[in-house]
């Protein structure tokens, strides 16, 4: 397959869980289309980006390590995401790179991420926390601050005041996410 025709799949491919998952399994299956995949996503005023990012998203469900040749191209245009409907499966995958570098079995993730890397993903998971985002947004990037918190001692302290104040002028969804999260960071 062509760039040419994934971004043509990309863009005829509705929102559907089926499409997605197809365009992930052909970038799967053919690893020279990562990169293509990529630059769809950062298409960032195209809402072509919106689809690309959520295979993205899908691939590194399976296969997170696929990600890492490409880190520092993708955590550099974090901030250039603006979309919400590609913000969400960005802060996703920020989500799955964080969980895996923090888990407890080795992993690609660990020996890859940078110190720089690691400081980058917090201050953007900051910035869509206090920002004007979506929940499903905030609630991954309050999952990806704690456990950025283990690494640095400052995060937890901040991460606590922001949901204090924030929580109770959001959703029940946002609510349970810094519920549970303000438990954690008390024990």
């Amino acid at each position: 397959m062509t760039s040419k025709q994934l971004c043509r799949e990309l863009d005829y491919a509705d929102n559907y869980r089926e499409n997605r998952q197809k365009i992930a399994g052909m970038v799967l299956r053919e690893h020279t289309l990562l990169p293509v995949l990529l630059q769809c996503c950062y298409r960032f005023e195209d809402t072509l980006s919106c689809k690309a990012c959520l295979a993205l998203e899908f691939v590194c469900k399976q296969q997170l390590y696929r990600l890492l040749p490409f880190l520092d191209d993708f955590i550099t245009n974090l901030p250039r995401f603006k979309m919400d409907a590609a913000v969400r499966p960005v802060a996703k995958i920020i989500h799955l790179l964080v969980k895996e570098y923090f888990g407890k079995k080795p992993s690609p993730v660990k020996a890859q991420l940078t110190e720089t890397q690691l400081q980058q993903l917090a201050e953007i998971n900051f910035d869509w926390l206090i920002g004007d985002e979506k929940v499903a947004v905030k609630a991954h990037a309050i999952y990806s601050l704690y456990d950025l918190g283990k690494k640095w001692d400052w995060i937890h302290p901040e991460l606590r005041i922001v949901l204090e104040q924030n929580m109770h002028n959001h959703s029940a969804a946002y609510k349970a996410a810094a519920r549970n999260t303000l438990k954690k960071l008390q024990r």
